[in-house]
């Protein structure tokens, strides 16, 4: 997990605490009496209590997947529980709008009068609320799912419902009546429903790593500039755009020319942000070139170390059987890109005299005993069957289990060293045996000498 998913993850934690205080406060609204909690301002719709409640269901399932209080199983199981709530709510209100029927959900816990604002049925959310609920509960469902397209399907639900509070917001902003009331015959959504289906939005979608946020938080030039422009062009259209129906300018200016200027400076803005972004790119683009250069500088220098030192480099992955190599190490063993580079691998490439002591060594002492790999052992180079000697070393890796699942290290082709020890060793072997001959020649010469002076002394005596 980079930072900046870590930075989502608490930022969804954050606004799924906002979507449940939403919900809080307005139930306490209702249990309190205070028209304040419910509708925010006088004269504007109140939220019913059934989305107070979903706000809460749906922020509770939401808490219990990120905090993970509980084993997968139980998350999920509470969860959906808390999500199949909510979709229930919303679908019999969108039957009660569909069919003209009254279930008794509506004031069930509390009685709303039927002269309340921009309310089609007393207690009933409205049609457009009901049919985000619908959307935001059914993402909840797939939020943890391990396939990428359920991923897709529960964040493109998630945006679906965050897309509806986002128009809703918007009518407010414009006045625009229809946006927020829906059909005639529906409940107006409340101002604060708005903001709290944006809130759960962006919640469930900063809750998950996969699908679309897998591109939003990564650390790839196309997600940093998108998170760098996501914010200015999702908030400056709306803004720039709310001039044209500005009250102040209605009585200034006609028509066309808040169009015009609306236009304009939206043009304006985009246009000097979008500046203001490439010269920060350009600069981060020139410091990731002069890191890849003294990459490139570095790998170079490797390279020619190891070309130097007659020493290749690899890694070896033993839960997928398969090890890479670098380009020092495949002219070591004559081997090609497209060689299969395996455990099974390896073992062709090592001379058949030395191929079972090898194996063993491999599976008694660095897979058994956790051994690091030391060893010196004959090959035979591939591409031109030349027997050479070489010494490998490597540095075990373990997983939580204790069992070998990687190994980093060399090889080193050591050919001209061996046959080096192997001519002194026949020095060494030849500079024995003439010392053995002058040995045996000194006693020689002195055995001779012993038996002259016997004999000499044996003659003095007659």
């Amino acid at each position: 997990m980079n930072t900046t998913d870590q930075k989502f993850k608490t930022t969804a934690k954050i606004f799924t605490a906002v979507v449940l205080g939403i919900g809080v406060t307005v139930l306490l609204g209702w249990v309190l009496g205070i028209e304040q909690l419910k509708s925010i301002l006088p004269g504007y719709v109140a939220m019913k209590v059934n989305t107070a409640l979903s706000f809460i269901f749906i922020a509770i399932s939401l808490l219990f997947i990120q905090f993970k209080f509980f084993s997968r199983n139980i998350r999920a199981a509470i969860a959906w529980t808390g999500a199949g709530v909510v979709i229930s709510f919303a679908f019999i209100t969108i039957a009660e709008y569909a069919w003209g029927i009254n279930v008794g959900i509506d004031q069930f816990l509390f009685k709303e009068g039927t002269t309340a604002i921009m309310t089609s049925s007393p207690g009933r959310m409205a049609l457009n609320t009901a049919t985000a609920f619908l959307f935001a509960g059914s993402s909840i469902f797939f939020l943890e799912s391990e396939r990428k397209f359920f991923a897709w399907v529960s964040q493109v639900l998630a945006v679906t419902a965050g897309f509806i509070g986002l128009v809703g917001f918007v009518g407010y902003l414009y006045g625009a009546d229809p946006l927020y009331i829906g059909l005639q015959f529906s409940t107006a959504m409340a101002l604060h429903t708005t903001i709290g289906f944006m809130f759960l939005s962006f919640a469930t979608l900063f809750t998950s790593s996969d699908a679309m946020m897998n591109i939003i938080a990564g650390e790839d030039t196309g997600s940093i500039l998108f998170r760098r422009i996501f914010i200015v062009a999702a908030v400056l259209p709306i803004l720039l755009g709310g001039f044209d129906v500005w009250p102040a300018a209605e009585s200034l200016f006609n028509e066309g020319i808040r169009t015009t200027f609306a236009s304009v400076f939206n043009v304006s803005f985009i246009t000097v942000y979008l500046l203001i972004l490439a010269h920060y790119t350009n600069s981060g683009e020139k410091r990731r070139r002069i890191v890849e250069k003294k990459l490139e500088d570095s790998e170079s220098l490797l390279r020619k170390s190891q070309v130097a030192a007659h020493i290749g480099s690899y890694v070896a992955d033993f839960a997928n059987d398969t090890w890479r190599s670098s380009e020092v190490l495949d002219e070591i063993f004559g081997i090609s890109k497209e060689y299969e580079r395996t455990i099974e691998g390896w073992a062709n490439i090592i001379h058949p005299g030395d191929r079972e002591m090898m194996i063993n060594y491999f599976n008694n002492e660095v897979l058994g005993k956790h051994t690091n790999f030391d060893k010196q052992y004959r090959i035979i180079r591939q591409n031109d069957k030349a027997e050479r000697w070489v010494h490998g070393l490597g540095n075990i890796e373990t997983n939580a289990d204790g069992k070998v699942v990687k190994m980093i290290g060399t090889i080193q082709d050591i050919t001209e060293r061996k046959k080096e020890e192997d001519a002194l060793k026949e020095k060494y072997a030849e500079m024995d045996k003439l010392n053995q001959l002058m040995v045996g020649r000194e006693l020689r010469m002195a055995e001779l000498k012993k038996e002259r002076d016997e004999l000499a002394a044996r003659l003095e005596n007659r």
